[in-house]
């Protein structure tokens, strides 16, 4: 397969900016609304520490368990009983009831094999997130046998999505042990849910660079382009290997336009102008370099052999 990679430099468009104006507006306004519903969200967990630190002290203090219980259900930290009878002693049996049941509540619920903290972490730990790295960890020990039971586990993900895209990645990566790398290649492919789609692509890249087929890297590398800009630079760097300098020099100016940050990557791009026998523009980005990093060895050299004394 042909790979046109023109197709890149004419279609890109980064998420981080748009030149024009109706959607770096809509980017500006998307933006400024999640920071204002993290700043509110920020504000609710604030509210709620001030509540239970008040709460705290006034376990010290001795308020009666009729005026705490309510919080501590709120918490679900009914063991908070326990806590309570350590500092104060109960002043009537309306309050040794409501410390006993307390109590009582909060030791059943430690009897369980799941208890609702259990259950809260258990949710977080077997998010695709951390198991779709779980199974790239396996993928990167040789654990054959970690992977079939993160593939058990995956059943027991809520959303039909994420449990069909983590099953989709491991039987990839059960292809890619076995040396398997054709079928490996087209199942990693398959893998469409964000979430695990960035891991796919990237043992996809490991596995067409592996096997020589440059073609295929080039269309996995514009697939990771989505999820960091970072890519392109091994993007332009496989272009240039393809013996298409012009189309790498394009790709890394875009680059630098998103992230001007990243100057020494003009050292990338001064060794490709080389190649296109382009000295101005070679001596251009080898100076800027120099204007952020006046003492970069690696820049004052490569001016030295483009201007030999």
């Amino acid at each position: 397969m042909t790979y046109n990679f023109t197709h890149f430099s004419e279609n890109f468009n980064p998420e981080l900016e748009s030149s024009e104006l109706q959607s770096a507006i809509e980017q500006l306004t998307i933006f400024f609304e999640s920071v204002n519903s993290a700043s509110v969200q920020y504000g609710h967990l604030l509210e709620l520490a001030e509540e239970r630190a008040g709460v705290r002290l006034q376990e010290l203090k001795g308020i009666s368990p009729k005026e705490l219980c309510p919080y501590w259900e709120k918490y679900g930290e009914l063991g908070r009983a326990l806590f309570w009878l350590r500092f104060n002693n109960p002043k009537n049996n309306e309050e040794v009831a409501i410390l006993e049941d307390g109590t009582n509540r909060f030791q059943i619920e430690m009897t369980k094999s799941d208890t609702l903290l259990y259950s809260k972490l258990k949710k977080t730990v077997q998010s695709l997130s951390v198991l779709a790295d779980k199974a790239k960890e396996a993928l990167i020990g040789n654990k054959p046998q970690e992977l079939k039971y993160l593939k058990e586990t995956a059943l027991t993900l809520d959303s039909d999505n994420e449990r069909y895209a983590l099953i989709q990645l491991i039987e990839a990566m059960e292809a890619d042990l076995e040396n398997q790398n054709s079928l490996a290649f087209d199942r990693y492919l398959l893998v469409k849910e964000p979430l695990a789609q960035h891991i796919a692509l990237q043992q996809a890249l490991n596995l067409a660079i592996k096997s020589e087929r440059y073609q295929d890297a080039l269309m996995v590398l514009e697939g990771l382009c989505r999820f960091s800009l970072d890519y392109m630079v091994p993007y332009a760097e496989m272009i240039d290997l393809l013996g298409n300098t012009l189309n790498a020099v394009d790709v890394l100016k875009i680059y630098l336009m998103q992230k001007p940050q990243q100057y020494l990557i003009n050292l990338k791009l001064a060794t490709l102008y080389l190649k296109l026998q382009d000295l101005e523009s070679s001596r251009q980005v080898l100076n800027l370099v120099l204007s952020q990093e006046p003492d970069n060895k690696t820049a004052q050299y490569m001016l030295l052999q483009l201007n030999p004394t």
